[in-house]
């Protein structure tokens, strides 16, 4: 019995550091679009949350991560920022980040599909985040049904 769960921790640990991976892959990618659209040079610090919902028969990732500008030689933490990003869930490339933005404190958008879990996922208050905004959404390892048909 004790290696069976020796065998599913190691599972559970490398289903963890593939999705670190393709998490940190997904941020890169997002603020490489920021960046050029902004003129900007922040790089990748942390990944703080990360929520998977579908909706609509569609994936989407919500992530909160942070960002350090590289536009200065001083290494203060007044150069960090939270960033928020929506991808879809299906990522190929840069076309499909939704949307990469800076949170801040004030910061308090509604999303259906992040709310109640933890971490907590900081959502831009502009609301130009498309997934989540219904009450339509499926995690992962839930089959869709409703107990309300």
């Amino acid at each position: 019995m004790e290696g069976v769960s020796q065998a599913r921790m190691f599972c559970l640990l490398s289903l963890s550091q593939a999705i670190r991976k393709v998490a940190r892959y997904h941020a890169e990618v997002s603020l490489h679009k920021y960046n050029r659209a902004n003129n900007t040079k922040f790089e990748l610090v942390e990944i703080r949350a990360i929520r998977l919902f579908f909706e609509f028969g569609g994936g989407c990732i919500h992530y909160n991560f942070t960002a350090k500008s590289g536009d200065h030689d001083i290494d203060d933490d007044g150069n960090t920022k939270l960033f928020f990003s929506e991808v879809n869930a299906s990522f190929q490339n840069e076309n499909d980040v939704v949307l990469c933005c800076i949170v801040g404190g004030n910061d308090a958008g509604h999303c259906y599909g992040c709310e109640g879990h933890h971490p907590v996922v900081v959502h831009p208050s502009s609301q130009a985040y498309g997934g989540g905004s219904s009450t339509c959404i499926n995690f992962p390892g839930s089959d869709g049904s409703s107990d309300s048909d």
